[in-house]
Parts: structure tokens; C-alpha cells; sequence
């Protein structure tokens, strides 16, 4: 009788501080490493995609506007102005929805795989422990 209550006991407070214990380690190791990977992954993707489509846009935009005028002034005043803007909104809109994808993507995966071997091994050793002092 004595056994199974300690054994409940300890069954009880394993798993609450276990939970408590994986949770914090999760989040901070997860968070830490998902903002690291997506950053990098999202600033390469959309400053990538955003040159692409901003060249392609300003220097067609640029052309059909500059053809009238001289060419080489308008040339470069248009595509500075151009691409300035085209840049600065793409970026700031690729970032976005690729960092919220990105992050909620990678915190899913990364706090499934973490909480599941971090509760595993720390049951594990708490369970041992338990053993071991209910059966002294």
C-alpha cells in the first residue's frame, strides 16, 4: 500500500516538473533556433525573388517612360526611385509572410520533436529515481 502511494506520488511530481522542465528548455532552444534558421532562409529567399521582379519591373516601367525623354538622365533617375520603392515593399511584404510561414512551420516540427525527447528521457530518469526511492 505504502508503495503505491509513494510511487503515485512521485508518478505526479515527475510528470509536472518534467512538463514544466521541457516546456521552458523547448520554447527557448526552438524559439532561438527558428528565428536563427528563418531569418537567414527569408532574408536570402525574398532578396532573391524581390531584385528579380523589382529589375524586371522598373526596367520595363522605366523604358516605356524614359523613351520620350533622354534616355541616360531618365534611365537612372527612374530606375533609382524605382527600385528604392519596388525593394523596400517587397522586402518588407516577402519578410513578412515568409516569416510567419517559416516560424510557424519550424515551431511545430522543432517543439514536437524536442518536447517528445525531452519528456521521454526526463520520465525516464525521474522514474528511475522514483523506483528507487519507493522500493527503499
Amino acid at each position: 500500500m505504502a508503495m503505491s502511494v509513494c510511487l503515485s506520488v512521485c508518478l505526479s511530481v515527475c510528470l509536472s516538473v518534467c512538463l514544466s522542465v521541457c516546456l521552458s528548455v523547448c520554447l527557448s532552444v526552438c524559439l532561438s533556433v527558428c528565428l536563427s534558421v528563418c531569418l537567414s532562409v527569408c532574408l536570402s529567399v525574398c532578396l532573391s525573388v524581390c531584385l528579380s521582379v523589382c529589375l524586371s519591373v522598373c526596367l520595363s516601367v522605366c523604358l516605356s517612360v524614359c523613351l520620350s525623354v533622354c534616355l541616360s538622365v531618365c534611365l537612372s533617375v527612374c530606375l533609382s526611385v524605382c527600385l528604392s520603392v519596388c525593394l523596400s515593399v517587397c522586402l518588407s511584404v516577402c519578410l513578412s509572410v515568409c516569416l510567419s510561414v517559416c516560424l510557424s512551420v519550424c515551431l511545430s516540427v522543432c517543439l514536437s520533436v524536442c518536447l517528445s525527447v525531452c519528456l521521454s528521457v526526463c520520465l525516464s530518469v525521474c522514474l528511475s529515481v522514483c523506483l528507487s526511492v519507493c522500493l527503499s
